[in-house]
């Protein structure tokens, strides 16, 4: 019995280099979304977009492709300059969730059935029809709930060789920060400010620390003292797969 035609040594290399094709427009967005993310396009002073970069040159974006992406996240071009849009909804169990999304300005007004595969999003309309299916799949729908976050620049650092914690804490006090905390497992240190500094503490701790990670997150103002229901959480963890698998969506905050 003779083999699919369909599994040959040629139909498997035009699968891997789909992959490959794939994994390198998701890392494109990646790179726009960590420009926003991080609180600049300026990889030096953004570590978010630094490792975003690094991803991509591991996997062979081209250089103008990243430079496109970079020119897009900053605005520098006001055809493809990104907008940013929350959608705030009521997940399963009345956990409040917003979920961000970036849309290109020359596709607010695209044709429905045309795609601009550089974007985050190539039609608004679409995206929030997705949005509004996959929260009605999980008992989930759009309600105002913004007023139930705090926006938050995160930063994650270790101390440099000879430098203490006191030493991390006093710079990041200097910097503004509201709560530095390290783990009780390692020396990394956690601290936490307003949104606003995000640029200002990322150029201060840079040179003076070592810094992993940062970023606004949006941080729920009351969050449930409870564990939710195995139930709900199950359905909470199913749309947040769900959302992720969705290109359009960038990130998801959750209230519980």
């Amino acid at each position: 019995m003779h083999g699919s035609p369909l599994y040959t040594p040629e139909w498997e290399a035009y699968v891997l280099d789909l992959s490959v094709l794939r994994a390198q427009l998701i890392e494109r967005q990646e790179i726009t979304a960590a420009a926003r993310i991080g609180g600049s396009p300026d990889p030096a002073v953004n570590v978010t977009l630094q490792m975003a970069l690094a991803r991509a040159k591991k996997l062979g974006v081209p250089k103008d492709n990243v430079e496109a992406a970079l020119k897009r996240a900053s605005g520098q071009d006001a055809k493809d300059a990104l907008q940013e849009v929350t959608y705030e909804a009521l997940g399963p169990g009345g956990v409040p969730c917003l979920m961000y999304v970036y849309y290109a300005q020359s596709s607010m007004h695209d044709d429905p059935d045309t795609s601009n595969r550089e974007c985050m999003t190539d039609n608004p309309t679409r995206t929030v029809m997705r949005v509004k299916e996959m929260l009605n799949r999980y008992g989930g729908r759009l309600a105002e709930v913004k007023y139930l976050f705090e926006s938050k620049a995160i930063f994650r650092v270790e101390p440099k060789k000879g430098q203490t914690f006191d030493e991390v804490f006093e710079l990041a006090l200097e910097g503004g920060a509201e709560d530095v905390v390290q783990d009780e497992d390692g020396p990394e240190i956690e601290i936490t400010a307003p949104s606003s500094l995000i640029h200002s503490l990322n150029s201060l701790l840079a040179p003076r620390t070592n810094l992993s990670h940062s970023e606004v997150v949006q941080i729920p103002t009351n969050p449930p003292e409870a564990p939710l229901d195995d139930e709900v959480e199950k359905l909470l963890e199913k749309l947040e797969e769900k959302l992720e698998e969705n290109a359009d969506c960038v990130r998801l905050w959750r209230g519980a």
